[in-house]
């Protein structure tokens, strides 16, 4: 049965011919797998270039439940993403958030609350035009809210924060996954910031990636399947991030 859904694309792979593997989040199916035809054909449309990381489309699959892999019977935008397709700032950083929204969204525990949150969030990146350089910082804490794994920092405590029990404590933790005093009282600044306000977040190189790299960790210890995140060294060495 041929269903039409909103989706956004996670990540694609070319296969033999032209055929694409693509990997996308659904309003109605949830993390689906579906297969392109013709990707690049001039007859199919030039599907290919719609299937970017965090473009909007919307998805026609013949859909069936048990299906590994779905079938798309037709792809088209849903809305326009000229910036994240044509400016590499943007599109490096899309392709960091959607390995990490790849690894951190497991089937059959999405929500439209979940969904609503990373379409806008594709949303934003395309129309930004200020803090960009502080986008993907601002998406991996809100996500924290919408997977259930926000740590509890509504005071600003002293001490350590130990990342396994995500909470502060007086002494420092047995283990190595906790932030030192320094980090620990920044941790409250750093809880508060959002697509409005990223903008004002000022970072120093080596300060930006410890901050993206003990948040990558926290998500690690919390989330399954949260391996290496490939695009992360991209996103660090060739745009100062």
């Amino acid at each position: 049965m041929i269903q039409t859904t909103q989706a956004i694309i996670l990540s694609s792979l070319k296969t033999n011919g032209e055929k694409l593997v693509v990997r996308a989040l659904t309003r109605e199916f949830g993390k689906v797998n579906f297969l392109v035809y013709g990707a690049w054909s001039k007859r199919g449309g030039h599907k290919a270039s719609l299937v970017f990381p965090l473009s909007l489309v919307s998805l026609s699959l013949d859909f069936k439940p048990n299906a590994d892999l779905q079938v798309a019977k037709d792809i088209s935008l849903d809305a326009p993403m000229m910036d994240l397709m044509r400016n590499p700032y943007k599109s490096t950083i899309a392709l960091f958030v959607g390995e990490m929204l790849d690894s951190c969204i497991h089937q059959g525990e999405e929500s439209e609350h979940l969904f609503e949150f990373c379409y806008n969030s594709a949303l934003v990146l395309e129309h930004a035009d200020r803090g960009v350089e502080n986008f993907h910082i601002a998406m991996l804490v809100g996500l924290s809210s919408h997977l259930g794994i926000a740590p509890n920092v509504d005071r600003n405590e002293k001490g350590f924060f130990d990342m396994m029990q995500s909470a502060y404590v007086g002494v420092r933790p047995p283990h190595p996954h906790y932030l030192d005093i320094k980090a620990t009282a920044y941790l409250y600044v750093l809880s508060h910031i959002t697509y409005r306000n990223m903008s004002y977040y000022k970072y120093n190189r080596g300060d930006k990636r410890t901050v993206l790299e003990k948040i990558i960790e926290y998500y690690r210890l919390h989330v399954a399947g949260v391996g290496e995140i490939r695009s992360l060294q991209t996103l660090v060495e060739y745009y100062d991030f």
